[in-house]
């Protein structure tokens, strides 16, 4: 064996995450980890300025969405299901091609009651997310036919919350537990899984990419989009 079993076990494990061992495309000399390293500094000073803007978020994870620590091949942002219904991202599942919904919220919106009830923030964010499902499971032929988007058993991952409390956050895992279909996520964690991915990709074997490789797709191309 060439490799350290570090590094083997750390690629498997790389692509458990739908990440490719030979992901390419960054600027210059830089090396996947440099450049994903970048993504987890930005969401670090978004989170130390306690910036309020969802769309800085949005376009971070747009560029970054490995950061999930999810299984997906790629992800799409705001592709509408009809003209009132625009998730934030549909996500493409590596293992079967199908599409999970990933909403945001800021960061620092109030999740919690004084009382240690979920406050409107939160309920509101979790009835989107419902009303997102409902409308997949309601209305599958159409989404694959008109849209191209393949919702078979679907979830949706809730990106909110920042700095909660133990007690919030057995909250919030009680909640989920009782839904199959919806996770929940903080910003810490997001910031916890991106900093796992980069140490998992350094252990792997970083890879030296020209600038002239193509990068890593975001977007459907216009013939998927046919």
């Amino acid at each position: 064996r060439d490799q350290s079993l570090e590094a083997v076990l750390a690629q498997q494990m790389l692509l458990l995450f739908g990440i490719p061992i030979g992901i390419q495309g960054y600027e210059g000399a830089q090396t996947r980890a440099e450049h994903m390293a970048q993504g987890v500094a930005r969401l670090e000073q978004l989170l130390d300025e306690r910036c309020e803007a969802e769309a800085q978020y949005q376009e971070l994870l747009a560029q970054y969405p490995w950061m999930l620590g999810q299984p997906y091949t790629k992800v799409l942002r705001h592709q509408p299901f009809d003209d009132s219904l625009i998730p934030d991202f549909t996500a493409v599942r590596c293992y079967d091609e199908c599409h999970d919904i990933i909403e945001l919220k800021q960061p620092f919106i109030t999740l919690f009651k004084g009382s240690g009830q979920f406050a409107a923030g939160f309920n509101d964010a979790w009835n989107q997310a419902e009303g997102y499902l409902s409308y997949t499971i309601r209305n599958r032929v159409y989404l694959v036919q008109e849209k191209g988007l393949r919702f078979e058993d679907p979830k949706c991952l809730l990106v909110c919350g920042h700095r909660l409390s133990s007690a919030e956050l057995a909250k919030v895992r009680e909640k989920t537990s009782l839904s199959g279909a919806i996770s929940v996520i903080t910003y810490d964690q997001l910031l916890g899984i991106a900093r796992h991915v980069v140490d998992l990709v350094r252990t792997a074997g970083d890879l030296q990419l020209p600038a002239t490789q193509a990068n890593l797709r975001l977007q459907p191309t216009a013939a998927e989009h046919r």
